[in-house]
This record gives C-alpha cells, structure tokens and sequence, in this order.
C-alpha cells in the first residue's frame, strides 16, 4: 500500500469522526462529511479492496441511515444497495467475518425500502406483485393463486 492510501483512509476515519460527533448538532454538515468520507474511501477500497472495501461499505452505511431518517430515502437506496452488494461479496469469501456487516447492510436496505413504499421483497406496500390484481398469489412465493 502506498503512502498516499494510507492518508486517504486516515483522512476518510477522520471524516467520518467528525460526522459522527456533529451529526447530532449540525445535521446537514454531518451529511456533508459523510458525503466526503464515501467519495475518499473509493480510491483506497479500489486500490485495496482486502483492507478498505469492508470500511467502505461501512461508511456507505452510515451515510444511508441518516439520510433515511431525515426523510430522503430515494438519495439513500443507491448508497444501501452498494453496502449490500460489497457485504454480500465480502461475505462469500468470509462468512464469519462479514456476516454481521452483511446483516446491517442488509436493515439499512430494508429501512431505506419500507421508506420509499418497497418492502423488501421487492413489492410495492399493499403486499402483492407488481402489477397482480388483489388475492393473486405470486410464482415461487408460498402463497396460494387464484
């Protein structure tokens, strides 16, 4: 790793810190430094993935949920989707270690989803297909048809 990584990714932790202790005062400048702290841990996840890749979708994590909270979901669902996907490979590779990542980017997911009105089965709310009819069971689901 070169020496250059290194400070991006103390920079990026720092970000994050301060995020954290300022989220409870100045909401917007939290979100701000999150913001921040994302966009610097993609160059060292992607120069070395084993070391930053699960820092990455930590902090994907922790921009997601608060946005969530703050009532700006649809911004959050990209951010969540990535944490999943990057937990969910780290997790293949290494169940023990990762399995608890995966699961918290996995509730974020399903938070930000319940937000926007899509449960995470993929359904709109109402509980049935996209585009069934009410009562249709759904192909593979469990539930019985017409």
């Amino acid at each position: 790793m070169t020496g250059d990584e290194g400070e991006e990714g103390r920079r990026a932790r720092r970000l994050m810190e301060r995020a954290h202790l300022g989220e409870r005062e100045h909401a917007a400048a939290a979100s701000g430094a999150e913001r921040e702290a994302v966009s610097v841990y993609r160059r060292p996840a992607a120069a070395s993935p084993g070391r930053y890749l699960a820092d990455l979708a930590e902090v994907l994590v922790d921009l997601g949920t608060p946005l969530t909270g703050r009532g700006l979901a649809v911004e959050a669902l990209p951010l969540a989707v990535e944490a999943v996907t990057i937990r969910r490979e780290l997790a293949a590779a290494s169940p023990e270690r990762h399995r608890a990542g995966l699961a918290q980017a996995q509730d974020c997911l399903a938070a930000v989803l319940a937000a926007i009105g899509r449960p995470a089965g993929g359904r709109p709310s109402g509980g049935r297909p996209a585009g069934g009819r009410p009562g249709e069971g759904h192909p593979g689901d469990g539930r019985p048809g017409p």
